[in-house]
């Protein structure tokens, strides 16, 4: 296990909201990790980004950003990577369109919500150089289908062309229940190599995301979330609930994983959790 010393991180949004402006984000960070056998590696970052939204008419809404970012790794005691300071720039930019239809009567209110999003990132081309230390697990789900890059750190980052496509579902009642349901899959001019098997996101049309919530005020939740693949296979299903009254409170899950040996589990997984 790696010493993570020293590590930092620093993120400014500035507003420029106007007729040619928007919002633009400065970001730096730092980190360093260290072992007592076998390699050392570190990471400094630097990047910004640009974004701005707005109404296209007939009801579609726009959002367009594009961002750009700067990387220096060192690697020692791996002969598997340079010995010499590896530098990586990180450029993507695109436009996402939502065209929300809103329906309210007595006592409900609904929302129906399409998502196109197009991406366009630049070719990773060092990702021989650079040790994965902060990207190796992905989850892919309802949190990130319009995510940028859904590598967790940024040893890793999603690059080459692609459209993310979904749709939403918000269903809420003057007596407390409130329903999400959101679906999507993604679109690839061609394969992330990055991506292991069972993630969902390798190949060119990425596995479909489902997700749906239940709630009733603070006391009643139930989430489930739904990944199937290209042959509308499960590879992943995930149900939550929850109860609270008063101070009594209970929760339980219930998660399948289905075998995947890149990822070490070479047979199909089912846990349930009561507490």
């Amino acid at each position: 296990v790696p010493i993570v010393l020293p590590e930092g991180e620093f993120y400014e949004v500035i507003d420029r909201s106007g007729r040619f402006g928007g919002t633009l984000t400065v970001r730096t960070s730092a980190v360093q990790l260290t072992r007592t056998e076998g390699r050392d590696s570190s990471r400094v970052s630097l990047g910004g980004g640009l974004e701005r939204s707005g109404p296209l008419g007939l009801g579609v809404l726009l959002r367009g950003f594009a961002d750009l970012d700067a990387d220096i790794y060192s690697a020692n005691d791996d002969p598997q990577f340079p010995s010499e300071a590896v530098f990586r720039l990180r450029p993507v930019a695109g436009i996402e369109a939502r065209l929300p239809f809103f329906r309210s009567s007595d006592g409900l209110s609904e929302i129906i919500e399409p998502v196109v999003q197009l991406v366009l990132a630049g070719e990773e081309t060092r990702s021989g150089d650079i040790p994965n230390e902060d990207s190796q697990q992905v989850d892919f789900d309802e949190t990130n289908l319009f995510a940028r890059s859904r590598f967790p750190g940024e040893d890793r980052y999603e690059d080459g062309n692609r459209i993310d496509a979904g749709l939403r579902y918000q269903r809420i009642t003057d007596i407390g229940w409130a329903a999400t349901a959101t679906v999507g899959q993604v679109f690839r001019q061609k394969p992330v190599d990055e991506f292991a098997s069972g993630s969902g996101l390798d190949g060119t049309t990425s596995s479909t995301v489902t997700a749906v919530s239940l709630d009733y005020r603070d006391q009643i939740g139930v989430d489930a979330r739904l990944l199937t693949d290209v042959s509308g296979e499960i590879a992943r299903s995930e149900v939550l609930g929850r109860y609270q009254e008063g101070r009594l409170r209970a929760e339980g899950s219930y998660v399948f994983l289905r075998d995947d040996g890149e990822e070490g589990t070479p047979v199909d997984r089912t846990e349930i959790a009561f507490r």
